[in-house]
């Protein structure tokens, strides 16, 4: 029912609005995530690590080398006799074990590529959050600026009738006096809302890559957001928080760095295979093919295998207490942030019931003030009240859609993904 009442208004709203310039919350937040260097950037990491992941898959197949060498000698002897030769060769070579180094170093990059991919995901949310922060505060200056406009025109209402009054004596000129300062404060104000309007608009801008001009029509086309149980969004951020998955995949890479450290004590096993092609200048040519196994096994290094296994050691706690922060620091900006959203909401409730209020006491304010039973500083005291008020709700209004952004961007998104737990715990 709410998805049909949100559907229903979003195309009224657009039939009001035919003909003019337009433009879409969702239409800016995909800009940004087209234009925005900063996760264009994380991208191309997450591509690079990638690769460097692929890469190491290479140690687990043959190389093959192929030479040419020409050599030409001179010999000091009694003759003075000089030789040349020509050689070709080409050998293949397998590493059949290799303490394990191999594999955890494999293990170790793909960790390190998915801690990465997290980054980019994180980016990714940040620019959604901060782009759609920016088109809420959008909608908030502009709801000022009209705001102050009215509270413009009622104060400047009031100043023409004290200026009749005045006139016609049955007004002091210290009431025209007050009218003449409440109307350029009013005025003071409202080319401070213009002005923070149009920043605002040039902060999208920036973000975006779009430009608005100030005559354009905000729409805010996201689904109303309905606030869950506290229980709900903790359970959401253990699964799909990117600071979280990447403690977790960091925690990873360090374990297996840790075990690729402790094979260095465990002893290497290789094969190779060639085969060669000689032609010396004088004589017969000759083959030579070969085939043998090697084995290596580091006795003593001077300590450098034991110390790294130390540090390695070290770093692997490192991470996982990390991760045990980073997990707790979550937990606590969720709950944070579900209170300031339960608050804030109740806000909202509150400011909409104050602004109705002040609507009507400056109403009847006015009205009794035109009839002659109401002083001038009542008048004006209605007026800043009801600008208040209006200021209060619009600041309601952003603060729980901040809250309401928060929760998204600590819940992993909005958007379908695959949690963490399948690939890393």
């Amino acid at each position: 029912m709410a998805r049909f009442l949100f559907a229903a208004l979003f195309l009224l709203v657009s039939v009001v609005v035919w003909g003019e310039e337009t433009l879409l919350r969702s239409a800016v937040i995909d800009s940004a995530l087209t234009k925005n260097l900063s996760y264009r950037a994380a991208q191309e990491d997450s591509r690079s690590s990638y690769y460097k992941y692929m890469a190491s898959w290479g140690a687990y197949l043959p190389a093959l080398d192929l030479g040419y060498r020409y050599t030409d000698t001179n010999s000091d002897g009694l003759q003075g006799a000089s030789q040349s030769q020509s050689s070709y060769t080409a050998e293949a070579s397998i590493n059949i074990f290799h303490g394990f180094r191999y594999y955890m170093n494999n293990r170790a990059l793909r960790a390190n590529y998915m801690s990465v991919a997290e980054d980019e995901k994180d980016i990714r949310l940040a620019t959604k959050k901060d782009t759609s922060l920016a088109f809420q505060n959008a909608l908030r200056s502009l709801y000022l600026l009209k705001t102050s406009t009215s509270s413009l025109e009622n104060a400047e209402l009031v100043l023409n009738e004290a200026k009749l009054r005045v006139e016609l004596g049955s007004m002091t000129s210290l009431d025209l006096y007050r009218a003449q300062a409440d109307r350029e404060k009013a005025y003071s104000e409202h080319l401070d809302a213009e002005l923070n309007y149009l920043n605002i608009l040039q902060e999208i801008t920036r973000l975006s890559g779009i430009t608005v001009s100030k005559d354009v029509v905000l729409i805010d086309d996201a689904p109303p957001f309905t606030l869950d149980e506290e229980f709900v969004y903790i359970d959401s951020a253990l699964k799909y928080n990117t600071a979280i998955a990447k403690g977790c995949y960091l925690s990873k890479s360090a374990d297996y760095t840790y075990n690729e450290n402790r094979g260095s004590f465990l002893p290497s096993l290789s094969a190779s295979a060639g085969t060669g092609w000689y032609e010396p200048e004088s004589g017969a040519d000759y083959n030579s093919n070969y085939i043998g196994v090697s084995a290596t096994w580091n006795i003593f290094s001077g300590f450098t295998n034991f110390y790294q296994v130390l540090s390695a050691s070290k770093s692997r706690n490192k991470t996982r207490l990390n991760a045990v922060n980073t997990r707790n620091d979550v937990i606590h900006s969720v709950s944070i942030a579900y209170r300031r959203a339960a608050v804030n909401d109740k806000k909202v409730q509150s400011s909409t019931a104050y602004v109705k209020a002040a609507e009507e006491a400056y109403n009847a304010t006015q009205e009794t003030f035109r009839l002659g039973r109401a002083a001038m500083k009542d008048v004006i005291d209605a007026r800043i009240s009801l600008q208040e008020a209006q200021s209060q709700l619009a600041e309601a209004e952003y603060q729980l859609a901040s809250s309401y952004e928060e929760l998204e961007y600590l819940t992993g998104g909005s958007e379908p993904r695959e949690s963490y737990t399948e690939n890393c715990e």
